[in-house]
C-alpha cells in the first residue's frame, strides 16, 4: 500500500442487502474510454495483449476529434479477436464512456483500466486469485497503481497514492479507483453505474465505489499493479488537480459531508512545493464551484 487517505463517509456493513451466491464464474471482460489519447491507447492495449492470455476489451471512444479517431480505430482494429470498438458521437465524459461500455458486458465481472498504463508481469496471476477467492460479499475489487515514469511529478503521485482507492483507520478499501478496477456486473447494475453528471474524468469512480460499499465490500488487492504515465509537466498537474477539485465539490454536494481539500503532507521534503501546488489546484477547482 503506497498512501492512505480517507473520505468522509463509512458504511456499516450490516446494512448491506445484496448476497450473491458464490460460483466458479469468473468471466471478466475490461472496459477502456479513451478521449484525444491514441498513444495512452496503445500503451495500454500492448500492454494487456502482452500480459493476458486473450483478454476481452471494449474501448469507447468517447467523441474524440476525427485525426485521434482515426488513429484509435487503426489501433483497435489490429486485435480483432479481442477488441470490440464503440464510438460515441460526442464527448460525452468518462462516466457515460463506461456506462455505454458496461451496458455491452456479457460477462459476470467488469474491469476497468484507463489509457496510459502498463500492466504488471504478474497482473493475470493476482487477477485470477482474486475473482477466485472473491467470496459473494464481495462486489469490488481494487487494486494498487503505482507511476510510469520519471521526475519529482511521477514520484510525487506514487508517494501519495494519488491513483489508489481511499482506505479507513483499518486500511480497508472505502471505494474504488477506475484505473484499475474489478466490479461484479450485477453489483454495478444494482447501482446504477457511474453517475454521469460528473462530466469531468474525476469524482465519478469514488462515487460509485461509495454506492457500491453500500450494497457489499470492496477488497483490495496489493498485488494487482498497473503502472500509470505521468507526465513529468506543472501545467498538466496542476489542470488533474483544478478537475479533483471540482469533483470534490461535486461529491460534498451529492454526499452533504465536508470535502473542501486541505493542506497535503509527504514524506520527502524536495516533494513539499508539489504538495502545496496540488493543495492550490483542488482549492482553485473546489472554490470555482458555487
Amino acid at each position: 500500500m503506497t498512501s492512505f487517505y480517507s473520505i468522509p463517509i463509512e458504511f456499516n456493513q450490516d446494512v448491506a442487502h445484496l448476497r450473491i451466491d458464490h460460483d466458479d464464474d469468473n468471466s471478466l471482460t475490461f472496459v477502456i474510454p479513451v478521449f484525444n489519447d491514441n498513444e495512452g491507447l496503445e500503451r495500454t492495449l500492448k500492454s494487456m495483449l502482452q500480459h493476458l492470455k486473450c483478454p476481452q476489451i471494449i474501448v469507447v471512444n468517447d467523441g474524440s476529434e476525427y485525426t485521434e479517431t482515426i488513429k484509435i480505430v487503426k489501433i483497435c482494429s489490429q486485435y480483432p479477436d479481442n477488441i470490440e470498438l464503440l464510438n460515441l458521437s460526442e464527448n460525452k465524459g468518462a462516466a457515460a464512456a463506461r456506462n455505454y461500455g458496461a451496458s455491452r458486458v456479457k460477462t459476470k465481472w467488469i474491469g476497468f483500466i484507463d489509457c496510459d498504463c502498463e500492466l504488471d508481469a504478474r497482473y493475470e496471476r493476482q487477477l485470477l486469485l482474486s475473482l477466485m477467492f472473491a467470496g459473494s460479499q464481495i462486489v469490488a475489487v481494487a487494486g494498487q497503481v503505482k507511476s510510469l515514469g520519471r521526475g519529482l511529478i511521477p514520484e510525487y503521485m506514487e508517494e501519495q497514492g494519488i491513483l489508489n482507492p481511499p482506505f479507513n483507520y483499518k486500511k480497508e478499501p472505502q471505494s474504488i479507483i477506475t484505473a484499475n478496477s474489478i466490479i461484479r456486473k450485477c453489483s454495478f447494475n444494482e447501482v446504477g453505474g457511474f453517475d454521469e453528471s460528473f462530466s469531468g474524468a474525476g469524482g465519478e469512480d469514488i462515487d460509485l465505489g461509495i454506492r457500491l460499499k453500500s450494497v457489499g465490500e470492496i477488497a483490495y488487492s496489493e498485488k494487482l499493479i498497473l503502472r500509470h504515465f505521468f507526465p513529468n509537466c506543472e501545467n498538466d498537474f496542476r489542470e488533474r488537480f483544478v478537475r479533483y477539485g471540482k469533483a470534490a465539490k461535486k461529491l460534498e454536494k451529492k454526499w452533504q459531508v465536508n470535502w473542501e481539500p486541505k493542506p497535503f503532507d509527504v514524506k520527502h521534503e524536495h516533494l513539499r512545493n508539489l504538495a502545496k501546488e496540488q493543495y492550490l489546484a483542488m482549492k482553485k477547482g473546489y472554490d470555482s464551484i458555487e
